[in-house]
């Protein structure tokens, strides 16, 4: 099995920039690899692991979003950028609610963050793009791919889900 940092998307399964109405390559330079490592005698080590591995997405100057189990009770946080570098992060918390976490990066990552947007303005029925920076326009070209929290024809079933991200506490501990 390759490493975290040798690991690439196979040609075939990567986005294609003319599929999308906003600047992909842009949006895909703001994501990063996270890799964390937690304590064996931590209360998740048992059912979640103590290596764990992901991604999360810049969306500050160095305030990195992630899936939240993948930072829970971590001692240390790796992330990896498209260069090849790896900067040291630190978890800021986790929210349970949604699910999400927050990761401070410990040095200069350098890469323009994906701007938040808002799905305030959206209604069910809606054509929308999962993770398109903000201003993006909303009813995308893109190929809409089924999810659990969509039917397969790329409609929404829920709205004002990403507001749960301010709920996240700052500087919080993790758990």
């Amino acid at each position: 099995m390759p490493s975290l940092t040798e690991w690439k998307v196979p040609p075939a399964n990567q986005p294609r920039p003319g599929d999308y109405s906003f600047d992909l390559d842009r949006a895909l330079a703001s994501v990063v690899g996270l890799h964390s490592i937690i304590p064996a005698d931590a209360s998740s080590a048992e059912t979640l692991g103590t290596e764990r591995a992901g991604n999360g997405v810049l969306i500050d100057d160095g305030l990195v979003l992630t899936i939240g189990y993948l930072i829970t009770e971590a001692e240390t946080v790796w992330l990896h950028l498209g260069d090849g570098r790896v900067v040291e992060g630190h978890a800021l918390g986790t929210d349970f609610e949604s699910g999400f976490g927050l990761v401070q990066a410990l040095g200069r990552i350098d890469i323009d963050p994906l701007p938040l947007g808002s799905s305030a303005g959206t209604q069910i029925g809606d054509r929308v793009v999962v993770g398109a920076p903000a201003g993006a326009h909303a009813r995308s070209r893109a190929r809409s791919q089924p999810s659990r929290n969509s039917p397969a024809t790329g409609n929404i079933c829920w709205t004002k889900r990403s507001s749960r991200i301010r709920r996240i506490p700052i500087g919080a501990a993790p758990g």
